[in-house]
């Protein structure tokens, strides 16, 4: 299955846009339609660190409705969308995306 996760600056998209949007507005920016499309599901740190992937479907509904607010905050020239295989299995699957138990890297690990 072709597997697409959003990164800028080596980090997951929705993690990056956490990192630059201001606390006492994360919760607004998050809970705007835009972005509130995408299940949120109960597993973090289940497994460890996590990565979230989006299927073919839920990543066409990300450029549409996600990427240009998200645009509004980090520079789209730092986005990109990489195509992966991922060979293991997920900790949770919906129409949108898969997440899967991160494998770190060593600079990750320390």
């Amino acid at each position: 299955m072709r597997l697409i996760r959003v990164v800028s600056g080596g980090l997951g998209i929705y993690d990056k846009l956490k990192g630059v949007v201001p606390s006492t507005e994360w919760n607004s920016v998050i809970n705007q339609d835009e972005l509130n499309w995408l299940k949120r599901p109960d597993i973090n740190g289940e497994s460890g660190p996590l990565r979230s992937y989006f299927t073919i479907k839920g990543y066409e509904l990300f450029k549409a409705r996600a990427l240009p607010l998200i645009s509004q905050y980090i520079d789209p020239s730092t986005i990109q969308a990489v195509e992966s295989i991922v060979i293991r299995e997920p900790v949770y699957v919906d129409e949108h995306q898969m997440v899967f138990a991160a494998l770190l890297t060593p600079e990750e690990a320390e």
